[in-house]
């Protein structure tokens, strides 16, 4: 008898086997966020065949082509060093067990400096001509400043933030050049940032347009002269007067004014000498020289004239002839008062009218014992006559030349 043997009915299906490999990362102090995990894994598989009949099992093989994890290098973090620089490859078989791998990350030592950044504006002045100097330059300046951290172990560098709070040039007015007008009247503030650049900036000057005049200053002196008792007419008044000058400047811009130089040579008033008047005196025989000057304020002068002391004697009388039968008469004084310049002068003068005996003369009678006597008398009165009228007509003529 023949037995035949029928295979049983076998069922195939599949046996899958994952093997993981897990890298976390961890950063020391948590300052900064860690990097993400890495998940590596595997599936293994293999075919399963199982009898229908018998229920047995048998395996097929595991794919083990290219069952390895790869290499993962530590993600980098500014400013951190991690414990391991790099997972290294594995390779997994089915049996391998799953694994977890930490990678921690500790921050490294950092060396900080600061960074200046000097952003300037110049403001020149230039003066049209170079005829005056001009004002001085003007610099303005912001120093930007900003943290910088080096990494000592990377030499990474990291930057702060720079100071932006009040960064703003002020705006210059041009100064004041007298005469002269700016093409800026002012240099508008500016908002400066790192990025901003140097700039310098020419203010120029104009000269302003000049009208020229002259100015006049006299300066006098009046010489005015005064008889007292008005008495004769005085002598004409002297006017003097000497005539500054100088340039004046007017800016047509401003409507500022300078002066120049007043002419200052031979300023002088010459010396007066008083005009000479008969019978009179001057206070002031002379006005001395006088150097004037702009400032000097006008004069007035007067010089008054006083009239001279006259000595006033009378006319002598006629001589008489000796009388005999008249009596011997007494010596007359005759007064004379004359006011001169307001000042009582009182001339007095004795007038001799005639000169007789102190006794009647008899001619040609003789007195007993006394004849010689009064004959001699008698000449010598004669004689003293003749010399008193002779002394009356000398002075006369002498006061009239006086008085005229």
């Amino acid at each position: 008898m023949t037995v035949h043997y029928i295979k049983n009915p076998i069922v195939s299906s599949t046996e899958s086997k994952t093997v993981k490999r897990t890298i976390n990362y961890l950063v020391d102090g948590n300052e900064v966020s860690a990097p993400d995990s890495v998940n590596q894994e595997f599936t293994f598989s293999r075919d399963v065949f199982t009898d229908t009949i018998t229920g047995d099992v048998t395996y097929g093989n595991w794919n083990v082509d290219n069952t390895s994890f790869e290499a993962v290098d530590s993600p980098s973090l500014k400013g951190y060093t991690p414990d391991l620089k790099s997972v290294t490859a594995l390779t997994v078989t089915p049996d391998t067990k799953d694994t977890v791998i930490t990678v921690t990350y500790t921050k490294n030592p950092i060396v900080t400096s600061t960074e200046n950044k000097t952003v300037k504006r110049t403001i020149n002045y230039l003066v049209d001509g170079n005829e005056v100097s001009a004002p001085d330059s003007v610099n303005q300046e912001f120093i930007f400043s900003r943290d910088v951290f080096t990494d000592t172990v990377t030499g990474d560098v990291t930057y702060g933030n720079w100071n932006v709070d009040n960064t703003s040039f002020e705006a210059v007015d041009s100064p004041s050049l007298k005469g002269y007008t700016p093409d800026l009247k002012s240099v508008t503030a500016l908002t400066v940032t790192p990025d901003t650049k140097d700039t310098v900036i020419t203010v120029t000057y104009t000269k302003n347009p000049i009208v020229t005049s002259t100015e006049n200053k006299t300066v006098k002196r009046t010489i005015n002269y005064l008889v007292d008792g008005n008495e004769v007419s005085a002598p004409d008044s002297v006017n003097q007067e000497f005539i500054f000058s100088r340039d004046v400047f007017t800016d047509t811009v401003t409507g500022d004014v300078t002066y120049g130089n007043w002419n200052v040579d031979n300023t002088s008033f010459e010396a007066v000498d008083s005009p000479s008047l008969k019978g009179y005196t001057p206070d002031l025989k002379s006005v001395a020289a006088l150097t004037v000057t702009p400032d000097t304020k006008d004069t007035v002068i007067t010089v008054t004239y006083t009239k001279n002391p006259v000595e006033v004697q009378p006319t002598p009388k006629p001589t008489e002839s000796v009388d005999s039968n008249k009596t011997d008469p007494a010596d007359s004084t005759n007064t004379m008062t004359k006011h001169v310049n307001s000042t009582t002068v009182t001339a007095k003068s004795q007038i001799i009218n005639q000169v007789v005996p102190s006794q009647p003369v008899t001619k040609s009678k003789k007195l007993p014992q006394t004849g010689e006597e009064h004959n001699s008398l008698a000449t010598i009165g004669l004689l003293i006559l003749s010399l008193a009228t002779g002394l009356g007509l000398k002075k006369r003529k002498k006061i009239n030349l006086l008085i005229d």
